[in-house]
């Protein structure tokens, strides 16, 4: 029961008008409105029957069970966040639970927020005040639950699309608009892809489970197949053996379902093999012969046999009989000759008698005429099947590349400009937006590429990313052709800026220099007067010939005016009059066409471009900035802000080529432009920044809720460090303070991007702007400090300690800081910055998560300068020991190939000067290690002993040789006076007696040497060091002798006429062994030098 006290309360809403009925507040919060009589007077108040205090608060199990029945979103998650690819399952997971939880209106904006203030009736029933709503804060607590769901419901990559937003109705109005570009494309490319494929060597099961999953697919995104469509696209693609099929269903009074069609299909299909098994030669003869008409029997040849031998008179007499064969051996047709014997009579007798043998494919590779055409340059042919039926041009093959790629893969320009003559917007790229320009210039054919660069229809290619976000320049780049290269960067308009998804610039991709193999296997399908024909496309022939010359007096115009749907037919590429005129630039054209209609303005290619995006692609500034007028005078601000299927609209591409003045017309004219992203995730702000377009960011960034993203979730301050231009970073800075502190999906802020690249003058800036920018650590917990260490950048580390003395150094992941970061990098001088520095001195013994200080990691990685520049602090402290017990010194995971180098030596005796007490673990240390490499000597004995032998005896051997010869050649030659014949001249000289002993004592060492190379293969490791030491002594003395004997035998020859030179050859032969010996052990004397009073020489024993 309600008590009787009550309180008149006059609730006005927002046109201050009484809202007419009783309104009963309810125990938890709710109130009930019931109609009254109407009001005669406007001033009227209503009885609002409210209960006395001790009413208010009923029974807790009552106000317990109302509370668990109303709905809430506390319980309800989505199993699977949105992402760029499940837009329509986020969304009806989404959908469900605000409906289920009666929130729904908080989406679109039906549930409005009510009024701030509500008018009371005081209990004198006279005076009235006013005070706050109390549904207002309800309202607004429950709109905020439902942004926090949204939010909560959103991936990284799409959060970051809307954080800023501050309302669920603009989080969700945000989402709709992203996608939307999307959605289309996903259907428009479904639908194709249902339209043309065919059941082909496919089972029924196959073809059905494949065109099963294109329907899902068109559901998922938001548009679904009914049945009679589904069976439709299936009957499509069935071939000549299934037309009984086709003709019952089609003869059904009540349409078929899909199930009943496949029940069907597989009956029918088990029926055909049934027939092939029990008659196999019948049906054979059936296939080769008879039964096809003109379309696929009569594979005995004789038609193609005509054709290949140019029998013109005689095709044309063949073509004349109906049912006359025309295949032929190798699975070919008629055409396939014509084409490949080069033939343009025969082929247009055989286009004007049976068209479809262009477009038919046969055998195992499924090459048609066309396809043999244009790979093979067979310009004369193609240009009679494209002068007879243009629709071929548009052809796509199994793997979607077009006539063009085809060419571009070939290299045949001739061929290419065939196809633009005829089909002016032929399609140019794959599915995988792999463009013809891609394809020349991954096969360097650089006319092909310059002829794509000159040409009016496809010169915008240049800046076309794939799918991988690889423009023709990463292609070129990939494959280091420097032609193509240059080519593309002479063109106007390119971007050299442009990101791949990994965030690599062309440049950096011909950094790496990684080479891939490209293989293009094509084979083109048969589509008989489809969306590919011309028959489907609807404009008429000379519409396009005017709008391709910019022709206003033609005829067809004339037509136009009174025929209005002439002026609205289509290309194969969706491309209507006014985008191809838009695309030449012609202006007068265009001003023409949109007299007579203007609707023509918002019609959109197969590429999403409205004729503003076509003429702006194609660099028509001037055009463009018509068509943005008009388009502004007729308030079309959706057709400006339109987004191609790539997802950038007018202001990315104008920015993108360049075209300054238009950019910022756009930006004037609609600022909506800027707050669009392409499926890059490219702002136009980060294209400007990137470009270092300043006039164009100072722009967009009056626009507050302006776009600021990038690839690779870079942003536009990211974009700023790259070009090192302070002047934007810091005005960025100032504007959005956030973006500083965002990061990349690398996980980068900006102030880390700059300090990896060495940016000091914008980091300075920055720094003395907000000096917390110093403080910055990512997510995965890498400070400013950590990052200039990594790269050795000590002026970066100075700049970020002058603003921030106690910036963080310290890496939050594996403890390891800054310095540990330089060591491990071996960066010598920022070690040397970090040990002198007053800030940074207190790290030297600071241990990382396995307790190794920045000594460890020096000793570990081999770095004799860098411990000698730690050794050098006065606080550093050489007996910490690691988590695992070990002190600097003992490296046990590669100590066996560390203590045979000389750093790892010099090290160990840095260390005993600094810890002598530690020389009992050093010296057992390199007992341990000498141990090891004795045994692992002993396993490789074999190999040891063969190496050194043969590397020993060839050296002999040429040793032998030398003085063999010069014992035969003595110096003076033989003497010819009778009585001493075939003596030597100097045999009297002591010089001359000297060289014969020093060249025998030569030639004797050497080939005992060589002998005991031949003959020593004992397999034992204490062999093998005798062996050695004493062969390494013989091979010395044979050095010394063949120099001495070099020296003696010039001395004796020049001592006459030339002593001084004599002497001198002397000196420096008999000093070359000597010095052989002192550059060889140089690095041990310098390393005896360096230390002196701490050398160990028997630590060196295993070096």
């Amino acid at each position: 029961m309600l008590s009787t006290n009550h309180v008149l309360i006059s609730v006005n809403n927002q046109d201050n008008l009484p809202v007419s009925g009783y309104v009963i507040a309810t125990p938890w919060g709710c109130s009930r409105l019931y109609n009254t009589q109407a009001s005669t007077r406007q001033s009227e108040t209503f009885l609002h029957m409210v209960s006395e205090p001790k009413n208010l608060h009923p029974d807790p199990s009552m106000a317990s069970s109302s509370s668990l029945s109303s709905p809430s979103l506390n319980n309800q998650s989505v199993s699977e966040k949105l992402t760029k690819a499940n837009h329509v399952l986020w969304k009806a997971q989404v959908l469900a639970a605000l409906r289920g939880a009666q929130m729904a209106g908080f989406l679109d904006g039906t549930a409005a927020a009510p009024s701030s203030t509500i008018v009371v009736t005081k209990d004198d029933g006279k005076t009235t005040e006013k005070i706050p709503n109390p549904a207002l804060p309800q309202w607004k607590a429950q709109e905020q639950q439902v942004l926090s769901y949204l939010l909560s419901s959103l991936s990284r990559e799409v959060l970051t699309q809307v954080a800023t937003l501050t309302s669920a109705t603009e989080v969700w109005t945000a989402i709709q608009e992203l996608f939307a570009g999307q959605s289309r494309a996903r259907v428009i490319n479904t639908r194709m892809a249902l339209s043309s494929t065919v059941k082909g060597n496919q089972t029924v099961a196959q073809y059905f489970g494949k065109m099963k999953s294109l329907a899902d697919e068109m559901a998922s995104a938001g548009k679904p197949l009914d049945d009679e469509d589904l069976v439709s696209y299936v009957l499509a693609g069935l071939d000549f053996d299934y037309n009984p099929v086709v003709s019952s269903v089609a003869g059904r009074s009540e349409p078929i379902t899909p199930s009943e069609l496949y029940a069907l299909l597989v009956g029918f299909e088990n029926r055909l093999e049934l027939l092939q098994n029990t008659s196999q030669s019948s049906a054979n003869s059936v296939s080769r012969g008879g039964g096809r008409g003109g379309t696929g029997g009569g594979r005995d040849g004789r038609g193609r046999g005509r054709a290949l031998r140019n029998f013109a008179d005689v095709v044309e007499k063949l073509l004349e009989i109906s049912d006359a064969a025309h295949g032929g051996p190798g699975d070919q047709n008629a055409m396939h000759a014509a084409v490949r014997n080069g033939n343009p009579d025969v082929a247009k007798r055989i286009m004007e008698g049976r068209p479809w043998l262009a477009r038919e494919e046969i055998g195992d590779k499924k090459m048609t005429p066309v396809y043999i055409a244009a790979s093979a340059g067979k310009i004369d042919v193609l240009t009679v099947m494209l002068e007879h039926d243009r629709s071929l041009g548009y052809l796509l093959s199994k793997e979607g590349h077009p006539l063009l790629s085809i060419a571009a893969g070939k290299g045949h320009v001739t061929v290419a400009r065939a196809i633009l003559n005829h089909c002016p917007d032929a399609p140019y790229c794959n599915q995988d937006n792999w463009t013809c320009l891609h394809v020349a210039a991954q096969n360097g054919h650089m006319e092909f590429v310059q002829f794509v660069l000159e040409s009016q229809e496809l010169r915008h290619l240049g800046n076309v990313q794939n799918n991988y976000g690889e423009t023709a320049l990463h292609t070129a780049a990939k494959k280091e052709s420097s032609r193509i290269m240059s080519a593309l960067l002479l063109h106007q308009g390119i971007d050299v800026t442009l990101l791949d998804n990994k965030g690599q610039t062309a440049s950096m991709v011909l950094a790496a220099a990684k080479k891939e193999d490209s293989s293009n296997s094509i084979w083109i399908p048969d589509r008989k007067a489809g969306a590919g024909s011309a028959e489907a496309t609807g404009m008429d022939r000379r519409l396009l010939q005017a709008a391709i010359s910019g022709d206003t007096t033609s005829m067809v115009l004339q037509e136009g005016q009174h025929e209005p749907g002439l002026l609205i037919g289509t290309t194969p590429e969706g491309n209507t009059c006014l985008h191809i005129a838009s695309a030449h630039g012609h202006l007068g054209f265009c001003t023409h066409i949109l007299e007579m209609n203007k609707s023509l303005l918002d019609a959109v290619n197969a590429d999403g471009e409205t004729p503003l995006l076509a003429a702006v692609r194609n660099g028509q500034v001037s055009l463009a900035s018509f068509l943005l007028s008009y388009c502004r005078n007729l308030h079309m601000s959706a057709t400006i802000t339109k987004q191609d299927k790539h997802g950038c609209n007018a202001l990315h591409h104008a920015i993108r080529s360049g075209h300054e003045e238009l950019a910022l017309a756009l930006i004037q004219e609609e600022p909506a432009l800027t707050k669009a992203v392409n499926k890059y995730d490219e702002s136009p702000m980060f294209i400007a920044v990137m470009r270092n377009f300043k006039n164009i960011f100072e722009k967009l960034l009056e626009i507050p809720d302006s776009a600021d993203g990038g690839t690779y979730g870079y942003n536009a301050l990211h974009a700023a460090f790259r070009n090192n231009n302070a002047d934007i970073a810091i005005k960025i800075v100032q504007a959005r303070p956030k973006l500083a502190r965002q990061e990349s999906n690398g996980q980068s802020t900006a102030m880390h991007f700059g300090v990896l690249e060495n940016k000091i003058g914008v980091l300075r800036v920055l720094l003395e702007y907000d000096f917390s920018l110093g403080y910055l650590v990512c997510t995965d917990g890498v400070p400013l400090l950590s990052s200039a260490a990594f790269r050795g950048h000590v002026e970066v580390a100075r700049e970020i300690l002058r603003h921030c003395p106690d910036a963080p150094f310290l890496d939050q992941t594996d403890g390891t800081t800054c310095l540990h970061t330089a060591v491990q990098e071996g960066q010598t001088k920022f070690v040397d910055f970090v040990v002198q520095s007053n800030e940074l001195r207190k790290i030297i013994n600071i241990r990382d998560k396995d307790g190794d200080t920045a000594l460890h990691y020096a000793i570990r990685k081999c770095y004799p300068k860098i411990v000698a520049i730690l050794l050098k602090h006065q606080d550093r402290d050489v007996t910490m020991l690691s988590n695992s017990g070990c002190p600097p010194i003992w490296v046990p995971d590669d100590a066996v190939d560390h203590a045979k180098t000389l750093n790892w030596n010099e090290v160990s005796m840095l260390m005993l000067e600094a810890d002598p007490e530690d020389k009992g673990e050093i010296y057992n240390l390199n007992k341990s290690i000498k141990h090891q490499v004795i045994e692992n000597s002993r396993k490789d004995i074999r190999s040891l002993t063969q190496t050194y032998a043969s590397n020993t005896s060839l050296v002999a051997i040429l040793i032998a040789t030398i003085t063999f010869a010069a014992a035969f050649t003595l110096p003076g030659g033989y003497s010819n006076d009778v009585g001493s014949e075939g003596l030597p001249i100097m045999g009297r000289k002591l010089a001359f007696q000297a060289f014969l002993i020093f060249d025998t004592l030569a030639i004797c060492t050497s080939l005992t040497v060589a002998f005991i190379c031949i003959i020593a293969r004992w397999e034992d490791l204490e062999f093998l060091l005798y062996y050695r030491s004493f062969t390494k002594k013989l091979m010395w003395f044979a050095y010394m002798a063949t120099t001495a004997a070099f020296a003696t035998g010039l001395y004796t020859v020049l001592a006459p006429h030339l002593p001084w030179l004599a002497i001198a050859i002397c000196v420096v032969s008999f000093l070359l062994p000597f010095i052989t010996k002192l550059v060889g052990e140089w690095p041990i004397l310098k390393l005896r030098i360096r230390l002196r009073g701490t050398y160990e020489s028997e630590l060196l024993d295993l070096v």
